[in-house]
């Protein structure tokens, strides 16, 4: 499991499983915003969210992987 998050963006994902090249990966948007990523056999494999801090607890966001806005590796998360 492996979590990323872009304060710029306000957005985070939870990584479950990886996808394999070329693999078909469906989205699904839940009432409460969350995107859910299902692989082609339709396992859940990750879940987005725009709403990092209402959707994932701090503790999980303080020890995500920290993107710079662009999408670029900018080191762990600090004072979520």
């Amino acid at each position: 499991m492996r979590v990323s998050y872009d304060r710029q963006a306000n957005a985070a994902y939870l990584a479950l499983a990886d996808v394999g090249p070329g693999e078909d990966v469906r989205q699904e948007v839940t009432e409460t915003g969350l995107i859910l990523h299902f692989n082609g056999r339709g396992h859940l494999i990750g879940v987005e969210t725009l709403s990092p801090t209402v959707h994932f607890p701090p503790e999980l966001l303080g020890q995500a992987v920290h993107l710079d806005g662009d999408g670029v590796l900018a080191g762990p998360a600090r004072n979520c």
